[in-house]
């Protein structure tokens, strides 16, 4: 069965209905750069390039994540300074793990509890 006339202007109006087009413009023999690396991760070039702005946000929210992590360590370092606590290098190499990401903020107040708790 052939594609008809009729169904081509109800795919035309369900596509027009439901999507939002955006144009871009790109420097001559990017795409094929593009089409190369879509190809490469198995999806197509328009999947991939609606891809790379929801990577970016995603790493945004990651960062805040981090972010957040460097705050939970200078609250726990203010509590130890206002209790005279002296910093081991040790913890310093901790805290140094929380700000990267490598250790979370809760497993070094865990640690704490369990070593210094009465």
């Amino acid at each position: 069965m052939a594609y008809s006339q009729s169904q081509n202007r109800a795919t035309q109006k369900y596509v027009k209905n439901t999507y939002d087009e955006i144009k871009v413009r790109i420097s001559k023999g990017r795409k094929a750069l593009y089409q190369q690396q879509a190809k490469t991760r198995g999806v197509s070039l328009n999947s991939y390039i609606i891809s790379l702005p929801e990577g970016a946000a995603y790493n945004d929210a990651a960062n805040k994540d981090i972010a957040s992590e460097a705050t939970a360590v200078k609250q726990v370092a203010a509590t130890m300074a206002i209790e005279e606590m002296y910093f081991s290098q040790d913890f310093i190499d901790k805290m140094l793990k929380v700000a990267t990401g490598e250790i979370s903020s809760e497993e070094v107040r865990q640690e704490l509890l369990q070593k210094y708790a009465r």
